[in-house]
């Protein structure tokens, strides 16, 4: 089966037959395809960075013990300083993890960008189709209209058909029935 176009026949962004026609309802198929694969993906992301959030949780605890069992002595001071830097070093890993993580969210979310902007082209084609088939069906009604389908007059015949043939067999035919 095959569309015929008035407008547009074999023009860019047109299908002109049902294959490009199926083919752009496959390639949303699969722009839908890769933006579930993105979400998940996100989805691991989100799970990564709630997991980072509560090693930083450990951390804050840690310094909180920490300045509660600060006295003024300057040796227990120190000692709380010198621990303090410690946890500070494995602040610094923390954030390069959350960097790290952060840098595959601005990934996933070019990703995101890029299948939204190849589905609103796929959307773009699929409205031409429908605008072509819309002109069509609006051509075919005018057509309709202009030649009064339903009206056509009918024409009785006074005379029954008869044969054609030569000599004394050139009679009206004979019912099969009879």
């Amino acid at each position: 089966m095959s569309f015929e176009f008035a407008a547009g026949d074999g023009t860019v962004g047109v299908p002109v037959n049902e294959g490009e026609l199926i083919f752009a309802f496959k390639a949303k198929s699969a722009f839908k395809e890769v933006k579930l694969d993105v979400f998940a993906a996100t989805e691991f992301v989100t799970e990564v960075i709630l997991a980072v959030f509560a090693a930083i949780e450990d951390v804050a605890e840690v310094i909180l013990a920490v300045f509660e069992e600060t006295v003024l002595d300057i040796e227990v001071v120190f000692e709380n300083m010198v621990l303090m830097l410690e946890v500070l070093e494995a602040t610094v890993f923390v954030n390069e993890v959350i960097l790290a993580v952060f840098a595959t969210i601005l990934f996933v979310a070019e990703v995101i960008l890029a299948v939204l902007l190849a589905t609103v082209f796929v959307n773009d084609v699929i409205l031409e189709v429908f605008e072509a088939i819309e002109f069509k069906a609006a051509v075919m009604l005018e057509v309709l209209d202009a030649i009064d389908v339903g009206s056509v007059a009918i024409v009785a015949e006074l005379t029954p058909p008869t044969e054609l043939t030569d000599g004394n067999a050139a009679v009206p035919p004979k019912s099969f029935v009879n």
